[in-house]
């Protein structure tokens, strides 16, 4: 049994004493002082200078909201190959690009990541991988982390073309489930080990500093920013420790496929939570009611007894993209006679037609001349000017039939669920060389099955949205130009202030309500809200913004593809001209 319990060697036994003996004074503050600059000050040097680097150029580019991005450059796996692949995809024209600033990725991200892993491995704890080691398993974890994360990063490009919140509330959470489950590719095999729970809480703080840090770059004064980006890369620093001293430990469970196992589950509730909320249940033909009176209380009934009106007025109601109509307009109550507009026209009577999700699709031109005409076919019909009700697409083509027609016969227009900053990114068409190439093949892939699994049926190449892409100088800041003897109103759901930047939140008077794109028409609420604003109850000048819109809308900006174009935007007026002229050039 003795000799089971090794004894210390001649030479441990003499050198301790020996060693101890001859220590010069101080000589333990020296290593201490030399493990910190080894290690720890090494790494905090590089992520702070990573993140003030870029952010630097992004400011001398002018780039705007994608200086929320730069906090990620030196963020913990996968976080920061998901910031290379955002730019990549939408910047790459052609395919050799692609395969090169692939390869260049994967060397680069993956050399960091070796540094990385090496300078926040813990001294104290054995195990530590070799320089060949952390090399192989940096660029290995990287192209692993590329491909999972590529699809995450498409529908981040379609996002940034056609705001949409349903692609950001997809890809997102994907992403975030998708990190869960392979941030520990670069110390050890992902696929058979199982990753740490201590490890998991990092990466969620990582997430979470990250999407603080990007919010307050897009927020706080330009002189701030160089602050806030060292801040940032400092912990980014901070966390690649906590996650390596997290892994470095020896695990009790080694040989367990979770992350396989996880990641088939972050792909099912994906489908699972898409086809839910491609769904959801009509009651637009059901009269509008106000919400509860324990909320707004019996003032709001007595409001709306005041200032109910005093005549029938006609509304033309123009719903979103992907919809189908069967006949029946939504309700918005007593002294409102509604009338849908058709996507596949009107008969000889003036009557319009059914249509199907295919009849959205079609180009803003086409779309524009079958809007124009059906609004004065009702104005005729009434005898007078006429409201607009418009969702989503409909919003936007109810906001550039106003742009482009003199004098409309038009009062109010109030725009729901409104494409605020539409065409950010492009895509070229099949066959053709382009910026955003590889995400256009990868979200006709998507778009494929996402069709074959869910009732939705969604193409990445249908007309209307190639005129956003081809036509983004027009579109891009048409939301909230003023139009002479209209008022305009904007109701916006919740879930769309991820998309929307926080300089145009006050371009015009609007209400935040906790709801999902594409929603508010079914809405018995919101389609109240409507009719109060249309009959005067509710200010034109009014908003009322959730604290949580403001705060939504910043922190998602971290999140997003990072715009095609980088460049200071330009003042609301300045903005408004250029857009109505580009919209007259194109539309005639």
């Amino acid at each position: 049994m003795v000799l089971l319990r090794p004894a210390p060697g001649r030479r441990q036994s003499v050198a301790a004493p020996d060693s101890r003996s001859h220590a010069r004074p101080g000589g333990q503050r020296l290593r201490s002082v030399d493990t910190v600059c080894s290690g720890g000050f090494r790494l905090a040097a590089l992520c702070a200078g990573l993140v003030v680097i870029e952010t630097l150029v992004l400011l001398r580019l002018h780039a705007g909201s994608a200086l929320a991005l730069a906090p990620q450059v030196a963020a913990p796996a996968p976080w920061g190959v998901f910031h290379d692949e955002r730019w990549l995809l939408v910047n790459a024209g052609s395919w050799p690009a692609v395969i090169a600033g692939a390869v260049v990725v994967v060397a680069m991200r993956g050399a960091l990541t070796a540094v990385m892993v090496k300078w926040a491995w813990p001294h104290s704890d054995g195990g530590a991988p070799s320089w060949r080691q952390a090399l192989i398993r940096g660029c290995s974890s990287t192209a692993v982390a590329a491909v999972l994360l590529s699809p995450c990063a498409s529908l981040l490009v379609a996002f940034e073309l056609a705001p949409i919140s349903d692609l950001w509330l997809a890809a997102i959470p994907t992403a975030l489930g998708i990190a869960l489950f392979v941030h520990h590719a670069p110390v050890c095999c992902w696929w058979l080990r199982h990753p740490r729970v201590r490890s998991v809480g990092w990466i969620v703080v990582s997430y979470v500093e990250l999407t603080v840090a990007g919010g307050l770059l897009v927020v706080v004064p330009r002189a701030w920013t160089p602050v806030v980006a060292l801040a940032a890369g400092l912990a980014d620093a901070w966390a690649w420790r906590g996650v390596i001293r997290a892994l470095a430990r020896p695990a009790r469970l080694r040989w367990v496929p979770i992350s396989p196992v996880g990641l088939a589950g972050v792909v099912a509730a994906t489908v699972t939570l898409v086809t839910a909320a491609s769904a959801p249940s009509s009651m637009a033909s059901l009269p509008p009611h106000p919400p509860s009176t324990r909320a707004h209380g019996a003032a709001a009934l007595a409001r709306t007894a005041q200032h109910a009106p005093a005549k029938t007025k006609p509304v033309l109601v123009v719903s979103g993209y992907g919809v189908r109509w069967t006949g029946r307009a939504p309700s918005l109550g007593q002294g409102f006679t509604t009338h849908e507009f058709s996507y596949r026209g009107i008969d000889a009577k003036g009557r319009p037609l059914p249509y199907t999700s295919a009849a959205t699709q079609q180009p803003l031109p086409v779309l524009l001349d079958m809007f124009r005409s059906q609004v004065n076919a009702l104005a005729r019909t009434a005898g007078g000017h006429i409201d607009i009700v418009g969702e989503s697409e409909g919003s936007l083509l109810a906001t550039i039939y106003l742009l482009t027609t003199p004098n409309p016969p038009v009062d109010h227009v109030v725009l729901l669920s409104p494409l605020v900053r539409p065409a950010g990114a492009s895509y070229p068409p099949p066959g053709k060389d382009g910026a955003g190439i590889a995400a256009a093949w990868e979200l006709r892939g998507i778009a494929s099955a996402t069709n074959s699994l869910t009732p939705m049926h969604v193409s990445a190449d249908s007309p209307f949205i190639s005129s956003l892409g081809a036509h983004g100088n027009a579109l891009r800041h048409v939301f909230g130009c003023p139009v002479p003897g209209v008022q305009q109103f904007a109701i916006l759901p919740m879930a769309d202030t991820v998309g929307i930047p926080s300089d145009a939140l006050s371009v015009v008077p609007h209400e935040t309500v906790v709801a999902l794109h594409g929603t508010l028409l079914v809405n018995p609420v919101v389609r109240y809200d409507i009719a109060q604003y249309l009959d005067g109850s509710i200010i034109s000048s009014t908003t009322h913004d959730n604290g949580l819109a403001v705060l939504a809308s910043a922190g998602a900006a971290a999140w997003r593809a990072p715009p095609r174009e980088l460049r200071a935007s330009p003042p609301a007026s300045a903005a408004c001209r250029e857009s109505t002229a580009a919209l007259k050039a194109w539309l005639g």
